[in-house]
């Protein structure tokens, strides 16, 4: 989903008069800590799909350390807006994945509608949702073309095209009203 948010927000950009160079002027501290999350998440995730590992208390421990290096990536740039919008979306997947035992459910009905008819648990920290799901409106349950989304990944993905989208156009990011 972030890689489509990110392409509507430089075609947004473009059309709204903003230039893909003012990227470089991006003002975030510790950046490097994104990185570490995401790669983090890459391995786990081509781990479990070569099932060299299974989903179980290590998964949950590795989860537990994104979300805290993605969660101080938040606090350390605190002032802007756009990331603190972000952060909200973070927390509302963190709330359902960790009350559902470190795994993202997701809706049976929504890979249907999608024509998705595969093992979820293979392709990532994910479990088919069932009547003891917690949190089940926090959960991967919107199907959006060609992907299933939460009510946190849509506001993670708006938050992240708002602030390319600034970016581009050269306007300060900070202390914009939400």
């Amino acid at each position: 989903m972030n890689s489509i948010a990110i392409i509507l927000a430089l075609i947004i950009g473009v059309l709204s008069k903003g230039k893909i160079s003012n990227l470089c002027n991006i003002q975030l501290k510790k950046i490097h800590l994104i990185f570490i999350a995401i790669s983090l998440e890459i391995v786990i995730k081509i781990l479990l799909r070569n099932e060299i590992i299974y989903i179980n208390n290590f998964t949950f421990a590795i989860d537990i350390i994104m979300y805290f290096i993605i969660f101080l990536f938040i606090f350390i740039n605190r002032e802007n807006k756009f990331i603190l919008l972000m952060g909200l979306g973070f927390l509302l997947n963190a709330i359902v994945i960790f009350s559902n035992g470190g795994v993202m459910p997701v809706s049976k009905v929504a890979m249907e509608s999608l024509g998705a008819n595969y093992d979820v648990t293979k392709t990532g920290l994910y479990v088919i949702a069932s009547r003891t799901t917690k949190f089940y409106y926090l959960s991967d349950i919107i199907p959006g073309g060609v992907m299933i989304m939460s009510i946190g990944d849509i506001i993670s993905a708006l938050a992240m095209m708002g602030f390319i989208i600034k970016t581009m156009k050269n306007e300060s990011l900070i202390g914009i009203p939400l």
